[in-house]
């Protein structure tokens, strides 16, 4: 019977409670947000499956692809609305175009990200751009596996632990099924999201139940600059900075496993990794990549991946050696640090505080770093850019 007694030795994926034939185990959240199984003991029969069936109770490694690739979505609108350089849509309609479904987190009507799966490539929108927030599977899992019985084609796009934990609740490979996971800087807490957010409601006087789309990445602001944006039905909300984004940033409200993600350690349950291709400008010459508009990194990690990726149409792509391209984004292999602000957050959440007052209090911004974000909106607007930056080197 799964048991958590330590929660940094859990990921959320749900694949105990997906996998339990009894169905005796539900994820239920706990204080700080997040999802943990929780099993019926009078009812459990011992069969382990839960268990076996469980990412961070595996042993085995799972090796990375070396070759990586650089791609530009060529459909400028798809571009636009996706965090990096719309990789994703290219796959995803792929699949699409061949009568199959694509699973990946959305946004509902209520503001909580959960999985959906859409069939229909106008319907991609909602999946497209990064949800820094753990997102809810529901029972994904076990219609994933009821559409791939049925010889129907599946791409699922998640975290590395989401990705791994579908790879060992199906328990064999499925040639219909593509697994990509995307570059995981750690989710974040499902209850602090939704505080964060009525705050932001209540300071910018927006109704609730008008807001059609959240991006948590908006590049009107620019790629590397990104912004956090609102849309209603009325307008469009931008931010270049909430308090929700300097805490996600700060590692403040992050899952337990996620400061020691043990899927990261094993390797790659994925076909495909989609992330960011930061530091592109040092690593290739190519002027294209310069727009600030977003390019994708991709790295295959098996045949059937590398196939999708050297099929992709519509798109640039170009080959890079892997390595050089990880180098500049370490969260793909490595788990951030807890920071010690993270008891001093939560303890402060949990006692009724605004989430700006527990970011403020848990993690203070520097005199260098303010007078940083004071400078760098009127340097931007005056076309110097890079200069904070430099600045900051610089100090350190």
């Amino acid at each position: 019977m799964i048991k958590i007694d330590d929660k940094s030795r859990c990921c959320g994926c749900g694949a105990c409670a997906a996998a339990c034939p009894i169905s005796c185990i539900v994820m239920r959240e706990d204080t700080e947000g997040f999802a943990y199984p929780e099993a019926d003991a009078a009812r459990c029969t011992g069969c382990g499956l839960c268990e076996r069936v469980c990412p961070f109770l595996a042993t085995e490694i799972h090796p990375r692809g070396k070759e990586g690739f650089l791609v530009i979505n060529d459909n400028a609108g798809e571009r636009e609305a996706s965090s990096s350089g719309g990789a994703f849509s290219i796959l995803a309609r792929a699949a699409i175009s061949e009568g199959g479904s694509v699973w990946g987190a959305a946004t509902d009507r209520a503001c909580h990200i959960r999985h959906i799966e859409v069939r229909h490539a106008e319907e991609l929108a909602a999946l497209r751009g990064s949800k820094y927030v753990e997102s809810c599977l529901d029972e994904s899992f076990r219609r994933i596996k009821e559409r791939l019985q049925a010889g129907r084609r599946v791409v699922f796009s998640g975290t590395p632990c989401q990705v791994a934990g579908l790879r060992r609740y199906l328990g064999k490979p499925y040639r219909e099924l593509l697994l990509i996971e995307t570059a995981c800087h750690g989710v974040a807490s499902r209850r602090v999201w939704q505080q964060s957010l009525s705050e932001l409601c209540d300071t910018k006087h927006i109704d609730r139940s008008e807001i059609t789309a959240i991006s948590f990445r908006d590049k009107s602001t620019g790629w590397k600059h990104y912004s956090f944006a609102v849309t209603t039905t009325h307008r469009k909300y931008t931010m270049r900075q909430t308090a929700y984004l300097r805490g996600y940033g700060n590692n403040l409200f992050l899952r337990p496993s996620c400061y020691r993600c043990r899927v990261k350690a094993a390797g790659s349950y994925a076909d495909v990794t989609l992330a960011d291709a930061w530091g592109v400008e040092e690593e290739s010459s190519n002027a294209c990549y310069r727009d600030d508009r977003g390019v994708s990194f991709v790295i295959p990690h098996t045949e059937k991946g590398r196939a999708a990726v050297t099929e992709m149409k519509e798109c640039h792509i170009e080959a890079i050696e892997a390595g050089k391209m990880l180098a500049h984004n370490p969260c793909i292999t490595q788990s951030v640090t807890e920071p010690k602000g993270r008891a001093r957050f939560f303890e402060l959440f949990l006692a009724g505080h605004t989430v700006d007052r527990c970011v403020a209090s848990a993690a203070p911004i520097s005199l260098p770093k303010r007078i940083e974000q004071l400078l760098t909106p009127a340097l931007r607007a005056l076309g110097i850019k890079g200069f904070t930056n430099r600045w900051r080197r610089k100090k350190e």
